[in-house]
Formats: C-alpha cells, structure tokens, sequence
C-alpha cells in the first residue's frame, strides 16, 4: 500500500497546465493522507509547496542558462539532477513509494529516469503531452503547421524539419529523445494517460509498459464565480491560451474575421503583436490572472478552443464549463471532444478548417440552441465539479499506486 509519493516536475510554481496539475495533485494527495515530496528543476516555490519537503535544484530552464551550451548539455541529460534526486530518494521505502513524474524537459532531463531506476522504485509518467512518443513533444509539424505522425526516431523523423526553431534544434531533440527512451527502458515504469483520446494515441509508442487512464483535476469557479448574464446579453467569442500556432489562435482570428464576429484573446507568445496588427477588431489582452478570466467568462457566449494539434485534454474548456454558464467549441480531434458530445454542453468543428468553425460559430447566434446548451452546462456542472476534484483524482491516484506497488 503507497505511503509516500515523491512528484517530480520542472518547476515549482504553476506556469502552464502540467505544472497547474501537479500543484493540484500535491494538495489532493497530502489531502488524502499521503506524505508528499515535491522535486522540481527550478522556479520560486508556489504557496501551494510551503509546508511540503521539496527541492529546487536549479534557477532556470536549460533554455534561459546564461551559458548556452551549458544549458543543452544539461537538458541532454542533467548529473547535478540525477544526484539531487537520488539524494531524496534514499530517505523512501521502495515497497511502498510511488515517484510520479508530470514533466522533465525544460529543467530536469531524462537522468531522473535513470536515477530513479538505480534507485529501484517505479515510477508514474503523467502523458500530459507527447514527449514520450515524440522528440518535439507535440506530434506536430511546427513548419507546416499541421500534425505528425511519422514513427518517432524513423528515417521520416529524423529528417523532417518539423522543429519550432530550426533543424538543427529538431537533432538535439532527438539526441536527447533517443537518451530518454533508452533510460525509461531500464526503468519500472507506468504511464497515466490524461484521457482515452492520448491514451490511443501514445500507447503504441510505450510497448508494453502498463497504462491507466488517470483524469487530471480541475479546478472549480463555479462555486464562488458563476455569472447569470442572460445568453441574449452575451456577446461575442473567447480565446484563452497561449498565442502559438500549434493552439490554432490564427485559425480562430481568422474565423472571427470572416464571420464578422465580435472576440477577445487571452494570452501571450510568439504570435500575439503579429495578429494584433492583422486583426485590429479583435480585442487582445494579453495575459491575465485566473480571477479575471473568470469575469471573461460570463460575458462571452461561448470559449473557443482551436487547437491545430491533437490537444491532449483542452483544461480551459472544462474549467469555462465549470463556470456554470459558458458553452465551448472544440475540435472533434481533442481530448475534450467526446466529453462535450456526451454531455452537449457545446459544438464540434473539423479540427483545422475555417469554414468548419465558423459554421459553429454560426450557430450560435440562434439563441434557443446557446441556451439549450447553457442548460446542458448547467446540468452537468455539479457531476463534473465531482467527477474533477481533487478528492476524486486522489482516490484514482492511489488506486493505481497501489495496483503497481502491488503488481
């Protein structure tokens, strides 16, 4: 029976959704009873951390290291990191510690892989992403701005351009892929796929490593921030997220665009001042706390998700639902999706087609059908909030702790 679970992430503070899970699971499991250590790669402590044994063991991601090739040295695989974590796991019990790992690219490196092994526990790897099947961790062509499928490591891969940046940052991704999938081959390992969407679409790339479906907690505004705007009150579109490609913020500009659509993007990155000069009418905000989104929330008809890559979960259009209030728009390929055709708390699009989207969008402006779907929300708020929170997911957790432990 699991006593102890050590939660290895990047960071320490929440700076995107692995991190945001991470934080969540720490409170759920120190909630259920579980002695809980936090190890992280860098990043200030989040409050969440404060009475939880943790260790940071750098001040930056390998990407912001003064010293360049330093710091790609050390993404490739990290000692000063493996010694650091073996250093925490000789206080632990092999027979009855779990280590679960959510993230490990951007200030760990695949040595955690291998100190773990040495150390003999088994290990949990959260598939937040695609890191674990592919060497730019998003099954998807950043040059050509559409998914990929080829075999990770296969003669296609190796010379597909496919890398945000350049080709020669696609072979260091798969010098240290090839690193990683080498020390998780040594390793006791099961990975705890997000939803049945990532769970088909990994799989095939873990061989034979066992595999639970383990859903992610969320967070729940319901409660304190649920807005009764009336639907006809309502106006215009949401985006919230990062102003990347990837996430399909173009594809959604340009819907709103044709469509004559009023519309807000929440969010920063690369792509945020080019498409504020190329669509002047849309309002941009630029990054905003949680608190404030949530306001977003209740006067929108409707959040949008995007997403040109096959989103693993979409995290934001759960929580917009977990408003009470807020209908999304999903692509049919995304985690999410099946979900929202369950329940009918929102519409599917093509995933990547203009048109497809802005139909949906369309479609919105009958009101019978928004408030139908608003009901549909509503119904559905309270099994959701359940089925999501953080008492939920410890008692998943330590269910498939324990059938490993046991195993």
């Amino acid at each position: 029976m699991v006593k102890n679970v050590v939660i290895v992430n990047d960071t320490a503070c929440v700076c995107g959704g692995d991190s945001q899970v991470a934080m969540a699971a720490v409170e759920a499991l120190r909630d259920a009873g579980l002695n809980v250590t936090y190890f992280a790669g860098t990043g200030q402590p989040d409050p969440v951390l404060e009475d939880v044994p943790k260790m940071v063991v750098g001040k930056c991601t390998f990407a912001d290291d003064p010293f360049k090739v330093r710091g790609a040295l050390r993404g490739l695989w990290c000692l000063e990191t493996k010694r650091a974590l073996t250093t925490i796991l000789a206080d632990f019990d092999p027979s009855d510690t779990i280590v679960h790992v959510h993230s490990w690219t951007h200030a760990l490196s695949p040595s955690i892989f291998a100190a773990i092994h040495q150390a003999g526990f088994r290990a949990v790897v959260s598939v937040h992403d695609y890191f674990v099947a592919c060497p730019n961790g998003g099954l998807f062509d950043f040059q050509q701005g559409a998914p990929c499928c080829e075999e990770a490591l296969s003669r296609k891969c190796m010379l597909r351009n496919c890398d945000k940046r350049s080709y020669a940052q696609k072979v260091y991704r798969c010098v240290r892929y090839s690193l990683q999938r080498r020390a998780l081959s040594k390793l006791d390992v099961s990975y705890a796929y997000i939803d049945e969407f990532v769970e088909k679409i990994v799989s095939p790339s873990c061989g034979f490593a066992p595999g639970y479906v383990l859903e992610n907690p969320v967070t729940a505004f319901a409660s304190a921030c649920c807005d009764d705007t009336p639907g006809e009150d309502r106006d215009g579109f949401l985006y919230v997220g990062r102003v990347e490609r990837e996430k399909g913020v173009e594809l959604f500009c340009e819907a709103v665009y044709e469509g004559g659509f009023s519309a807000t993007v929440v969010g920063d990155g690369s792509r945020l001042e080019v498409l504020k000069g190329r669509y002047p009418d849309i309002r941009f905000t630029g990054w905003l706390d949680a608190r404030r989104i949530v306001s977003l929330y209740g006067t929108h008809k409707a959040l949008v998700m995007p997403s040109l890559w096959f989103e693993p979960f979409g995290l934001v259009a759960l929580e917009a639902q977990m408003t009470g209030s807020l209908p999304v728009v999903v692509p049919d390929e995304s985690g999410i999706a099946p979900l929202v055709s369950l329940q009918g708390t929102g519409l599917l699009f093509e995933r990547g087609s203009v048109e497809s989207l802005k139909a949906a969008m369309c479609r919105l402006d009958d009101d019978t059908l928004l408030a139908s779907l608003r009901a549909s929300v509503r119904e559905n708020l309270n099994q959701n909030i359940n089925e999501r929170s953080g008492r939920a997911y410890a008692v998943r957790a330590i269910r498939v702790y324990d059938q490993i432990l046991g195993s």
